[in-house]
């Protein structure tokens, strides 16, 4: 990734000093909600 994009992911730009820390982010509980109703409105619309 270093080589493609010409530069260290994993180092601040600014600073050139720190590691950055990536966190993980957490879909809205808007979004899973709308999924998770769009998958039960499947399953109540097949036959058993």
């Amino acid at each position: 990734m270093r080589e493609r994009l010409g530069f260290d992911p994993d180092v601040c730009r600014a600073c050139k000093e720190r590691a950055l820390v990536r966190v993980p982010i957490a879909p809205s509980p808007l979004l899973v909600r709308r999924d998770l109703e769009q998958v039960l409105r499947r399953r109540r619309g097949r036959p058993p």
